[in-house]
Parts: structure tokens; C-alpha cells; sequence
């Protein structure tokens, strides 16, 4: 990009010194000014890159695959490793009932007042 502008300011010195008008001269000047604004604006962002470069680091990860060997779980360990695993999920559950206890209170009460009004109904008739 720069060779090309730096060329465009090569070509535009010639021209210069044939104009004969002042406008001409002006306006070549205007478009040798507007040619060097952009080399400077490129430049500096040509080194802004570079300076971001220079500064940047790459991570790499590495995983090693797991081998997995042809050893067989045995029957035994199956069934601990199933009586272990029911056992676990008893502490939630009493958590769980602790929660919604006051739920289970209402609708065990609910319950009682309809089987008593059934019985006083059967029990008039």
C-alpha cells in the first residue's frame, strides 16, 4: 500500500512543476498532502499491528488419551458399588420431606375431614 502511494507522490512532483496556475499548484498540493496523510495513517497502524504481534501469546492444550485397559469390573464390586449408590439418595430425601412437610400436613388433613363428613353422611342416611 505504501509503494503505491509513495509512487503517487513520485508522479504528482512532476505535474507540479508544470502547472502554470495556482489553483493547479494548490490542488496538487491538497492531493500531495492527502497522499502523505494516508502513508503516516498506514504507517503508524503497520506498527500498532506489529507492536500487537510482538505482545501476543498462543495457548496450547495437550490431552493425553486414556487408556483404558481390559480389566473387568467384578460381580462383587458391582454390588457395593449398587448397595453404595442407593444410600446416597436417603439424605435427600429426608431433606426433601422436611420441605414439604407442611404440604403432606395439609393434605393429610384434608383427607381426614372428608372420610369424617362421608361417615356422618352414610351414618344419617
Amino acid at each position: 500500500m505504501n509503494i503505491v502511494l509513495n509512487l503517487n507522490i513520485r508522479t504528482f512532483n512532476p505535474s507540479l512543476r508544470k502547472a502554470t496556475k495556482v489553483s493547479d499548484m494548490l490542488e496538487i498540493e491538497k492531493e500531495l498532502l492527502d497522499i502523505r496523510e494516508e502513508i503516516e495513517s498506514n504507517e503508524q497502524q503497520l506498527l500498532y499491528l506489529q507492536n500487537r504481534v510482538s505482545m501476543s501469546a498462543i495457548q496450547y492444550t495437550f490431552y493425553k488419551p486414556i487408556v483404558t485397559t481390559g480389566v473387568t469390573v467384578s460381580y462383587g464390586d458391582k454390588i457395593v458399588n449398587s448397595l453404595v449408590s442407593s444410600v446416597r439418595w436417603i439424605p435427600g430425601f429426608f431433606l426433601v420431606l422436611l420441605k414439604i412437610w407442611p404440604f403432606i400436613a395439609l393434605v393429610s388433613l384434608i383427607i381426614i375431614l372428608l372420610r369424617r363428613r362421608r361417615k356422618k353422611k352414610v351414618n344419617q342416611e
